[in-house]
């Protein structure tokens, strides 16, 4: 009778086989490749954009199609190899795509992410968190404060339309474009300004404090950068502002810690303790929010201050991610199905849930322990979301978790009967 071996010892036993040697003669005649996971197309409702048909739970069989699949892989690299000769070493593979410039980067860290992610995927670590956090986040909150999440930056006529929306108590009669207004009528249907928009000259960083309106929870919303273009404006402070942005942060974020990052940190704990015990009838500061280079300031803050949650849309690098981010609190929306402009995803291998790793960075430290959910792109580009469908996606997914968790909870019930039996059995 042969000794059955863990899923631990089959993954040391895949990672230490030693690889066909490169310069070795290889003839192929042909090869096939067959996805693990395809996506069923169901019309059903239930099923809108994630089923649980092909879900699967039993960490051998996720490593073995996993380890199918990169055989599938390596036969059509040689087979490439073969036809065209091999590529010489590169010692940064970076490529444009005309539309989509950063589609093909990886993050320095790209190969170690996706070993890692297999491991808390085996153990079963990528499957809780996903739906532990799911459970911490509303899709009607979400729904109310995303395209607020998106508008808001630091230029000075944005700072000034909030500011007044702030002294005007959320009156939209100076708000002449039909759709921002419909916008901003959703966002103010369920939260209020509750404190005069930040700016901190030194860094850039700019943040609005605002309150749900039901729960009386204070909530952040960083600004993001704004518009690339802007860098190119001559004169004036929009202009100064934009190159502050991206110079001065964005850019240094892919390698280290920007100044917003740390005054974003700065400005959460201070709203953290004005509001601990109570003010002006809102208590607490729940969550922070951000898109873009807001996005990396959100997750940054969160993750070196225990208690948050963070909602995230495409965002910057962030290269010291502070442990508090590993307790179910982040999520991320990442455009063009999960290949932003500067995040992407990972696929959690037998489930329809992914987790995030942002591309052009030089370390992915704990930002790929948490949950990423790809969503359709707008008309802008691979950085905006179509924050509907977007939103859809995620109740979908609210859905499908709680399946899911329904599906573990059978398996863990099995097994411990099984366990049980052995035991008998043994006695």
């Amino acid at each position: 009778m042969s000794k059955e071996i863990t899923w631990e010892e089959a993954l040391k036993k895949r990672y230490s086989e030693k690889s066909e040697k490169k310069n070795e003669d290889t003839k192929i005649t042909g090869f096939k490749r067959e996805f693990n996971f395809k996506r069923m197309n169901t019309t059903k409702k239930e099923n809108k954009y994630y089923h649980t048909e092909l879900l699967e739970l039993d960490s051998k069989k996720i490593l073995k199609n996993v380890t199918e699949r990169k055989k599938g892989d390596d036969l059509a690299q040689r087979r490439n190899e073969t036809f065209r000769g091999k590529e010489s070493h590169k010692i940064i593979n970076a490529s444009y795509t005309v539309g989509a410039p950063t589609a093909n980067w990886k993050s320095w860290d790209n190969e170690k992410i996706k070993e890692e992610n297999l491991k808390r995927t085996l153990s079963g670590q990528n499957v809780k968190m996903a739906i532990e956090t799911l459970k911490n986040f509303d899709a009607d909150e979400i729904d109310s404060k995303m395209w607020v999440i998106q508008d808001f930056n630091n230029s000075p006529e944005t700072l000034a339309k909030y500011m007044k929306l702030f002294k005007n108590k959320g009156n939209l009669d100076f708000i002449t474009n039909k759709k921002e207004a419909k916008e901003l009528e959703k966002f103010f249907s369920k939260y209020e300004i509750l404190e005069e928009p930040k700016f901190d000259k030194k860094s850039g960083m700019s943040a609005l404090v605002i309150g749900n309106k039901e729960t009386k929870k204070v909530e952040v919303i960083f600004g993001a950068s704004q518009g690339l273009s802007n860098i190119f404006l001559i004169g004036g402070e929009k202009g100064k502002r934009a190159r502050q942005d991206w110079l001065q942060n964005d850019l240094p974020s892919t390698i280290f810690t920007p100044d917003t990052q740390r005054a974003a940190k700065k400005l959460t704990y201070q709203v953290k303790e004005k509001y601990k015990n109570g003010y002006n009838g809102y208590k607490e500061l729940t969550t922070v929010n951000g898109h873009s280079k807001a996005g990396g300031e959100a997750i940054y803050s969160a993750s070196h201050i225990p208690g948050l949650k963070c909602f995230a849309i495409d965002p910057a690098p962030v290269t010291d991610c502070g442990r508090w981010i590993n307790q179910n609190n982040l999520l991320t929306m990442v455009p063009n199905m999960g290949n932003g402009f500067i995040a992407a995803t990972e696929k959690v291998e037998g489930t329809e849930f992914h987790t995030l790793k942002i591309k052009p960075s030089v370390s992915n430290k704990n930002v790929f322990k948490t949950l990423a959910l790809p969503v359709e792109c707008n008309d802008k580009g691979e950085h905006f979301p179509d924050n509907e469908m977007s939103v859809d996606r995620l109740r979908e997914l609210q859905k499908y978790a709680n399946k899911v968790e329904k599906k573990l909870e059978e398996q863990t019930r099995y097994s411990n009967t099984k366990n049980n039996n052995i035991i008998e059995n043994v006695r």
